[in-house]
Protein backbone atom coordinates (compact mmCIF):
# COMPACT_ATOMS: atom_id res chain seq x y z
CA UNK A 1 0.00 0.00 0.00
CA UNK A 2 0.67 3.69 -1.17
CA UNK A 3 1.74 6.27 1.25
CA UNK A 4 -0.33 8.92 1.19
CA UNK A 5 2.37 11.37 -0.62
CA UNK A 6 2.67 8.41 -3.39
CA UNK A 7 -0.43 8.13 -4.00
CA UNK A 8 -1.22 11.74 -4.49
CA UNK A 9 2.07 11.93 -6.69
CA UNK A 10 0.33 8.76 -8.73
CA UNK A 11 -2.68 10.53 -8.87
CA UNK A 12 -0.69 13.84 -10.51
CA UNK A 13 0.73 11.82 -12.92
CA UNK A 14 3.96 10.86 -11.56
CA UNK A 15 5.76 7.38 -12.70
CA UNK A 16 7.21 5.79 -9.20
CA UNK A 17 10.45 4.33 -10.50
CA UNK A 18 11.85 3.16 -6.82
CA UNK A 19 12.27 3.34 -3.20
CA UNK A 20 15.66 5.36 -2.20
CA UNK A 21 18.28 4.45 0.24
CA UNK A 22 17.97 6.47 3.19
CA UNK A 23 19.97 6.14 6.70
CA UNK A 24 19.37 4.15 9.11
CA UNK A 25 15.65 4.75 10.40
CA UNK A 26 16.32 8.05 9.04
CA UNK A 27 18.89 8.85 11.69
CA UNK A 28 22.70 9.57 11.25
CA UNK A 29 23.95 5.77 10.59
CA UNK A 30 25.04 6.31 6.74
CA UNK A 31 23.93 4.08 4.05
CA UNK A 32 26.12 3.28 0.96
CA UNK A 33 25.02 6.54 -0.97
CA UNK A 34 27.84 8.75 -2.31
CA UNK A 35 27.52 12.20 -3.65
CA UNK A 36 27.14 12.19 -7.20
CA UNK A 37 29.27 16.19 -6.80
CA UNK A 38 32.32 13.94 -5.88
CA UNK A 39 31.92 10.06 -5.08
CA UNK A 40 34.40 10.81 -1.96
CA UNK A 41 32.08 13.02 0.30
CA UNK A 42 28.95 12.10 1.61
CA UNK A 43 25.59 13.47 0.14
CA UNK A 44 24.18 14.02 3.32
CA UNK A 45 21.42 12.71 5.16
CA UNK A 46 18.72 10.88 5.61
CA UNK A 47 17.05 11.37 2.71
CA UNK A 48 20.92 10.49 1.03
CA UNK A 49 19.25 8.46 -1.61
CA UNK A 50 17.11 11.09 -2.77
CA UNK A 51 19.15 13.93 -3.06
CA UNK A 52 21.35 11.78 -4.82
CA UNK A 53 19.46 10.77 -7.54
CA UNK A 54 18.13 14.13 -8.48
CA UNK A 55 21.51 15.30 -8.36
CA UNK A 56 23.39 12.65 -10.51
CA UNK A 57 20.13 12.90 -13.28
CA UNK A 58 18.10 10.16 -12.27
CA UNK A 59 14.81 11.30 -11.63
CA UNK A 60 13.65 15.18 -11.44
CA UNK A 61 11.75 15.21 -8.71
CA UNK A 62 12.68 12.84 -5.34
CA UNK A 63 10.55 13.01 -1.93
CA UNK A 64 12.43 12.69 1.54
CA UNK A 65 11.56 13.71 4.90
CA UNK A 66 13.14 15.84 7.84
CA UNK A 67 12.82 15.95 11.42
CA UNK A 68 16.15 17.83 11.98
CA UNK A 69 17.88 18.67 8.65
CA UNK A 70 17.25 15.55 6.67
CA UNK A 71 15.70 17.39 3.33
CA UNK A 72 17.62 20.75 3.21
CA UNK A 73 21.23 19.70 4.29
CA UNK A 74 21.25 16.31 1.37
CA UNK A 75 19.73 18.85 -1.26
CA UNK A 76 22.95 21.29 -0.16
CA UNK A 77 25.38 18.93 -0.32
CA UNK A 78 24.25 17.80 -3.53
CA UNK A 79 23.47 21.10 -5.36
CA UNK A 80 19.94 19.96 -6.23
CA UNK A 81 16.60 22.45 -4.74
CA UNK A 82 15.22 20.89 -1.18
CA UNK A 83 12.27 21.87 -0.11
CA UNK A 84 10.44 21.29 3.09
CA UNK A 85 7.35 22.87 3.40
CA UNK A 86 5.34 23.96 6.62
CA UNK A 87 4.91 21.18 9.14
CA UNK A 88 1.43 19.23 8.22
CA UNK A 89 0.88 20.88 5.00
CA UNK A 90 1.63 17.25 3.52
CA UNK A 91 0.33 14.39 5.07
CA UNK A 92 2.24 12.01 6.59
CA UNK A 93 -0.03 8.52 6.50
CA UNK A 94 1.70 5.58 5.90
CA UNK A 95 5.22 7.18 6.54
CA UNK A 96 7.32 5.44 9.20
CA UNK A 97 7.33 8.11 11.83
CA UNK A 98 10.05 9.34 14.47
CA UNK A 99 8.57 12.24 15.16
CA UNK A 100 5.04 12.93 15.47
CA UNK A 101 6.43 16.48 16.63
CA UNK A 102 8.76 17.33 14.16
CA UNK A 103 8.44 14.85 10.73
CA UNK A 104 7.77 16.72 7.71
CA UNK A 105 7.58 15.29 4.34
CA UNK A 106 9.39 17.18 1.50
CA UNK A 107 10.62 17.32 -1.74
CA UNK A 108 14.32 17.48 -3.93
CA UNK A 109 14.08 18.56 -7.24
CA UNK A 110 16.29 20.47 -10.20
CA UNK A 111 14.08 23.58 -10.09
CA UNK A 112 11.44 25.70 -7.91
CA UNK A 113 8.59 24.70 -10.65
CA UNK A 114 9.24 21.40 -10.34
CA UNK A 115 9.25 21.80 -6.29
CA UNK A 116 6.28 23.79 -6.68
CA UNK A 117 4.45 21.22 -9.15
CA UNK A 118 5.19 18.77 -6.57
CA UNK A 119 3.35 21.00 -3.72
CA UNK A 120 0.47 21.27 -5.40
CA UNK A 121 0.01 17.81 -6.06
CA UNK A 122 0.40 17.01 -2.49
CA UNK A 123 -1.89 20.08 -1.28
CA UNK A 124 -4.24 21.35 -3.92
CA UNK A 125 -2.99 24.62 -3.67
CA UNK A 126 -2.43 26.56 -7.25
CA UNK A 127 0.98 27.94 -8.83
CA UNK A 128 2.63 31.27 -6.94
CA UNK A 129 -0.16 32.48 -5.11
CA UNK A 130 -1.35 36.07 -4.70
CA UNK A 131 0.75 36.51 -1.14
CA UNK A 132 4.06 35.84 -3.57
CA UNK A 133 6.03 39.19 -3.49
CA UNK A 134 5.07 39.87 -7.23
CA UNK A 135 7.21 43.24 -8.52
CA UNK A 136 7.82 44.64 -5.27
CA UNK A 137 11.57 44.88 -3.98
CA UNK A 138 12.15 41.28 -2.13
CA UNK A 139 12.88 42.08 1.52
CA UNK A 140 15.21 39.52 2.71
CA UNK A 141 17.05 39.37 6.33
CA UNK A 142 19.64 37.40 6.70
CA UNK A 143 19.47 35.67 10.17
CA UNK A 144 22.76 35.80 12.00
CA UNK A 145 22.54 32.97 14.94
CA UNK A 146 24.56 30.12 14.45
CA UNK A 147 26.83 31.78 12.08
CA UNK A 148 29.87 31.07 14.09
CA UNK A 149 29.00 27.46 13.15
CA UNK A 150 29.51 28.50 9.20
CA UNK A 151 33.21 27.66 7.97
CA UNK A 152 34.87 30.57 5.46
CA UNK A 153 33.40 29.92 2.22
CA UNK A 154 30.03 29.60 4.02
CA UNK A 155 30.36 32.71 5.46
CA UNK A 156 32.06 34.57 2.22
CA UNK A 157 28.83 32.76 0.34
CA UNK A 158 26.43 34.69 2.53
CA UNK A 159 28.50 37.95 1.99
CA UNK A 160 27.90 37.53 -1.59
CA UNK A 161 24.14 36.90 -1.54
CA UNK A 162 23.84 39.69 0.68
CA UNK A 163 25.89 42.45 -2.00
CA UNK A 164 24.04 40.36 -5.34
CA UNK A 165 20.54 40.78 -3.73
CA UNK A 166 21.40 44.77 -2.67
CA UNK A 167 22.75 45.10 -5.95
CA UNK A 168 19.69 43.58 -7.50
CA UNK A 169 16.93 46.19 -5.82
CA UNK A 170 16.27 44.06 -3.00
CA UNK A 171 15.68 45.34 0.44
CA UNK A 172 18.46 43.08 2.70
CA UNK A 173 19.24 43.62 6.35
CA UNK A 174 20.86 41.59 9.04
CA UNK A 175 19.31 39.98 12.44
CA UNK A 176 19.97 38.40 15.58
CA UNK A 177 17.08 36.65 16.80
CA UNK A 178 16.56 36.94 20.58
CA UNK A 179 18.63 34.85 22.46
CA UNK A 180 15.56 32.44 23.27
CA UNK A 181 16.12 30.69 19.80
CA UNK A 182 19.89 29.92 20.54
CA UNK A 183 18.56 27.27 22.58
CA UNK A 184 15.89 26.12 19.80
CA UNK A 185 18.21 23.46 18.13
CA UNK A 186 18.60 21.47 22.06
CA UNK A 187 14.88 21.79 22.14
CA UNK A 188 14.42 20.15 18.79
CA UNK A 189 16.74 17.16 19.42
CA UNK A 190 15.37 16.88 23.10
CA UNK A 191 11.95 16.09 21.34
CA UNK A 192 13.10 14.35 18.77
CA UNK A 193 15.11 11.63 20.61
CA UNK A 194 12.52 11.61 23.33
CA UNK A 195 9.65 11.03 21.11
CA UNK A 196 12.18 8.50 18.53
CA UNK A 197 12.50 6.48 21.76
CA UNK A 198 9.23 5.63 21.30
CA UNK A 199 8.36 5.52 17.94
CA UNK A 200 11.16 3.00 17.60
CA UNK A 201 9.98 0.85 20.80
CA UNK A 202 9.58 -2.33 18.42
CA UNK A 203 12.65 -1.93 16.92
CA UNK A 204 14.69 -1.40 20.03
CA UNK A 205 13.00 -4.18 22.11
CA UNK A 206 12.59 -6.59 19.35
CA UNK A 207 15.59 -6.17 17.12
CA UNK A 208 18.26 -4.18 19.13
CA UNK A 209 21.01 -6.31 18.16
CA UNK A 210 19.98 -5.27 14.07
CA UNK A 211 20.52 -1.62 15.01
CA UNK A 212 23.59 -0.07 15.42
CA UNK A 213 25.56 1.26 18.41
CA UNK A 214 24.97 4.63 17.47
CA UNK A 215 21.55 4.39 16.72
CA UNK A 216 20.50 2.43 19.97
CA UNK A 217 22.86 5.11 21.90
CA UNK A 218 20.46 7.58 20.37
CA UNK A 219 16.99 5.89 21.68
CA UNK A 220 18.71 5.01 25.06
CA UNK A 221 19.28 9.07 26.07
CA UNK A 222 15.59 9.56 24.56
CA UNK A 223 14.38 7.13 26.87
CA UNK A 224 16.35 8.74 29.57
CA UNK A 225 14.67 12.58 28.98
CA UNK A 226 12.65 13.29 31.68
CA UNK A 227 9.00 13.44 30.86
CA UNK A 228 8.79 17.44 32.27
CA UNK A 229 12.10 18.19 30.07
CA UNK A 230 10.45 17.22 27.45
CA UNK A 231 7.07 18.84 28.08
CA UNK A 232 9.42 21.92 29.04
CA UNK A 233 10.64 22.37 25.10
CA UNK A 234 7.38 21.71 23.69
CA UNK A 235 5.91 24.68 25.59
CA UNK A 236 9.14 26.81 24.61
CA UNK A 237 8.89 26.04 20.96
CA UNK A 238 5.13 27.03 21.34
CA UNK A 239 6.11 30.67 22.04
CA UNK A 240 8.87 30.70 19.57
CA UNK A 241 6.89 29.60 16.89
CA UNK A 242 4.66 32.81 17.68
CA UNK A 243 7.76 35.16 17.75
CA UNK A 244 8.89 33.71 14.50
CA UNK A 245 5.77 34.51 12.79
CA UNK A 246 6.06 38.55 13.93
CA UNK A 247 9.37 38.56 13.07
CA UNK A 248 8.76 37.55 9.80
CA UNK A 249 5.59 39.55 9.23
CA UNK A 250 8.00 42.38 8.00
CA UNK A 251 10.19 40.58 5.25
CA UNK A 252 9.74 37.88 2.68
CA UNK A 253 12.17 35.44 3.77
CA UNK A 254 14.96 34.52 6.36
CA UNK A 255 18.43 33.69 4.69
CA UNK A 256 20.60 31.45 6.30
CA UNK A 257 23.41 28.77 5.74
CA UNK A 258 21.56 25.46 4.78
CA UNK A 259 24.39 23.54 6.07
CA UNK A 260 28.03 24.86 8.28
CA UNK A 261 29.98 24.39 4.68
CA UNK A 262 30.13 21.84 1.65
CA UNK A 263 29.57 18.56 1.77
CA UNK A 264 32.02 16.99 4.04
CA UNK A 265 35.04 14.22 2.45
CA UNK A 266 34.05 10.61 3.78
CA UNK A 267 31.02 8.96 3.80
CA UNK A 268 31.10 7.90 7.92
CA UNK A 269 29.51 11.05 8.56
CA UNK A 270 26.38 12.82 7.17
CA UNK A 271 27.39 16.16 8.32
CA UNK A 272 25.96 18.46 11.14
CA UNK A 273 22.08 20.11 10.72
CA UNK A 274 22.47 22.55 12.99
CA UNK A 275 20.90 25.14 10.46
CA UNK A 276 17.69 23.08 9.74
CA UNK A 277 17.28 22.03 13.72
CA UNK A 278 15.22 25.54 14.69
CA UNK A 279 13.05 26.34 11.52
CA UNK A 280 12.49 22.16 11.71
CA UNK A 281 11.17 22.82 15.23
CA UNK A 282 9.60 26.30 14.25
CA UNK A 283 6.80 24.40 11.97
CA UNK A 284 8.73 26.91 9.00
CA UNK A 285 8.53 25.82 5.68
CA UNK A 286 12.46 26.20 4.17
CA UNK A 287 14.13 25.96 0.45
CA UNK A 288 17.98 24.76 0.08
CA UNK A 289 19.28 27.55 -3.13
CA UNK A 290 22.06 25.77 -4.83
CA UNK A 291 24.27 28.84 -6.54
CA UNK A 292 27.54 29.42 -5.17
CA UNK A 293 30.19 26.55 -4.91
CA UNK A 294 33.52 26.28 -2.96
CA UNK A 295 37.16 26.43 -4.32
CA UNK A 296 36.55 23.14 -4.67
CA UNK A 297 33.76 23.37 -6.64
CA UNK A 298 31.22 21.53 -4.22
CA UNK A 299 27.85 23.19 -3.77
CA UNK A 300 27.53 25.63 -0.94
CA UNK A 301 23.60 25.83 -0.22
CA UNK A 302 22.24 28.38 0.66
CA UNK A 303 18.75 28.35 2.53
CA UNK A 304 15.49 30.64 2.63
CA UNK A 305 12.71 30.60 5.29
CA UNK A 306 9.18 31.78 5.36
CA UNK A 307 6.76 32.23 7.61
CA UNK A 308 3.84 29.21 8.26
CA UNK A 309 1.43 28.72 5.90
CA UNK A 310 3.16 30.97 3.56
CA UNK A 311 4.64 27.88 1.26
CA UNK A 312 3.70 29.44 -1.88
CA UNK A 313 5.24 32.59 -1.01
CA UNK A 314 8.17 31.31 -0.25
CA UNK A 315 8.60 29.37 -3.54
CA UNK A 316 8.03 32.93 -5.17
CA UNK A 317 10.63 34.68 -3.11
CA UNK A 318 12.97 31.75 -4.03
CA UNK A 319 12.56 31.97 -7.47
CA UNK A 320 13.15 35.42 -7.76
CA UNK A 321 16.38 35.16 -5.03
CA UNK A 322 17.96 32.69 -7.63
CA UNK A 323 17.57 34.89 -10.51
CA UNK A 324 19.22 37.62 -8.67
CA UNK A 325 21.99 35.74 -7.48
CA UNK A 326 22.69 33.87 -11.03
CA UNK A 327 22.35 36.67 -12.68
CA UNK A 328 24.79 37.98 -9.72
CA UNK A 329 27.36 35.25 -10.19
CA UNK A 330 27.55 35.78 -13.85
CA UNK A 331 28.14 39.88 -14.25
Amino acid sequence: MDAACVALAKAAGAIVIGKTATTELATFQPAKTRNPENLEHTPGGSSSGSAAAVAAGMVPIAMGTQTAGSVIRPAAYCGVIGFKPTFGRVPRAGVKMQSDTLDTVGVFSRTVDDAMKWYAAMTGARAYSADAPGDAPLRITIITNFLDRADADMVEAIAKAADALSAGDARVKELRLPAIFDEAPTDQRMIQLSEMARFYALEYNSFRELLSEQLVAMIEEGLAIDHNVYMAAMARADVLRKQADALLGGCDAWLMPAAPGAAPKGLESTGDPIFSRANTLLEQPAINLPVYRNQNRMPLGLQLIGARQQDQKLLATAQRTIDILRHGAHD
